[in-house]
């Protein structure tokens, strides 16, 4: 009976299950092969964006901008009414929330709750109203 193998791989765009027979393709499976059959699997990265919209409106708009910030740490300045792409994210769920916000702002929703799907930019939108 053969020893099986089977051989994950990921790239940007898909997933791709290929099951080789370890005795059938000595030439192309050795690399992956064990001499018991075991499973082995190899991952690549997956990486998205995002790009976050900043609509602000009301009176006494704020004169300084925002921070947008990622949970992982990041974070960028963003003009009051303008967007970003923050690029090179691994494929998984993210909170982004808009900090340094004037005090007489509030946002609509805050964090924003987002999943980044490799090879794909997202778009998010924060709401800003200022009295």
């Amino acid at each position: 009976m053969f020893d099986t193998i089977i051989h994950l791989r990921q790239n940007l765009t898909r997933t791709s299950f290929k099951l080789m027979l370890c005795g059938i393709l000595p030439l192309v499976a050795a690399s992956a092969c064990t001499e018991r059959g075991d499973i082995t699997f190899e991952q690549e990265e997956n990486f998205g964006a995002i790009e976050i919209t900043i609509f602000t409106n009301g009176a006494n708009l704020d004169p300084d901008g925002y921070i947008v910030m990622i949970d992982e740490g990041r974070s960028e300045e963003v003009e009051i009414n303008a967007s970003l792409v923050i690029g090179a994210l691994q494929a998984k769920r993210y909170d982004a929330n808009l900090t340094d916000v004037a005090a007489n702002c509030s946002v609509a929703v805050n964090p924003l709750i987002f999943t980044i799907i490799a090879d794909v930019t997202i778009d998010r939108v924060f709401e800003v109203t200022c009295s």
